[in-house]
């Protein structure tokens, strides 16, 4: 079975997204839609897809398309995938899917009522890295975690031109690269948290650009994250137990894990040399659709609203 993908959006995420459709055997690439008619169509010349629309119905409508991938701002990623499921679409949202707990929920119960494959792209959590550092944990190798530390930042340029810095677009450092701090360490961690505070610095465009957060599991572990748009971190992920610690290497898009035991020795490494690690939610959501399966164990819809909780928790709790 290949998985005709459909597109909505051209922008730098989409590419990405289109780069790995090609990239696997079980999937092509089969329409693009943008605002701009001509803009399709450049995109799938450059990307190798079949069919350019001008406007985001006119995909959802074709039924030669099987899967949808919502490459658009923050704010529409809920309505489209909406309008997709209903339309019969199997849908891989951008994250983060939702900025409330309530949106995702209603998200999750339009997936329920149209019967169909919805999953929340939160890429890092298929990384093979990642999935090897969250065996190590379950097989107890660090012993029970007690303290996570982990950010992801970049350092961009504040404009109106970049749908990060609309607050109507439900845009910010929270939303834009906090949300893989909390989905990861929520991963990690196996469960929601019981606290969640925070501290977020609003820019003069209106939207937050830096900020961090502290989590408390009912396990007992602690975790502190932070995220920004406007300085530079070394995105590193450190989990810290009773009888050792792991590390993940820029764990947001991790291609180098490492186990160490509680002298400091390394005692496992895993490692990956893929370039584009998109290739394995798309793997994923192709998985799924050839088993005839609804969502993914690894970012389950429970998962989806949970993370969109702890986002809403953290924005209410400080913002200055």
């Amino acid at each position: 079975m290949t998985v005709r993908f459909g597109i909505l959006g051209a922008g730098n995420i989409a590419r990405k997204l289109a780069a790995a459709v090609g990239a696997c055997e079980e999937a092509e690439l089969a329409a693009v839609a943008a605002r701009d008619l001509s803009r399709a169509e450049a995109f799938c010349r450059e990307n190798g897809g079949r069919k350019a629309y001008g406007s985001y119905d006119e995909l959802l409508n074709d039924p030669e398309i099987d899967a949808v991938y919502i490459a658009l701002p923050n704010k529409l990623h809920l309505p489209y995938a909406i309008q997709a499921m209903e339309h019969g679409k199997a849908v891989l949202s951008e994250k983060p899917f939702a900025a409330t707990r309530a949106e995702a929920a209603e998200g999750v119960e339009a997936a329920r009522r149209t019967g169909a494959l919805f999953m929340e792209a939160m890429w890092t959590r298929w990384l093979p890295p990642v999935q090897q550092a969250k065996r190590w944990l379950d097989e107890g190798r660090i012993g029970k975690p007690l303290l996570a530390d982990l950010a992801f930042t970049f350092a961009g340029e504040a404009t109106r031109r970049d749908p990060r810095y609309h607050p109507e677009l439900d845009g910010g450092s929270l939303m834009d690269v906090g949300c893989y701090c909390l989905s990861t360490i929520q991963y990690f961690a196996g469960e929601r948290p019981a606290k969640v505070c925070g501290v977020l610095k609003t820019g003069a465009l209106g939207v937050d650009e830096v900020g961090t957060g502290s989590l408390l599991f009912p396990s007992g572990l602690v975790a502190s994250i932070g995220f920004g748009m406007q300085v530079r971190s070394n995105g590193d992920f450190w989990i810290y137990g009773e009888k050792g610690k792991i590390l993940l290497r820029e764990f947001w898009g991790c291609r180098d894990a490492r186990c160490y035991d509680a002298d400091g020795n390394e005692v496992d490494r895993c490692t990956d040399e893929e370039t584009n690690g998109f290739v394995y939610e798309v793997r994923e959501l192709c998985r799924l659709l050839r088993e005839g399966k609804k969502e993914s164990p690894f970012m389950t819809w429970q998962d989806t609203i949970d993370v969109a909780e702890s986002i809403e928790r953290l924005r209410t709790s400080f913002t200055a």
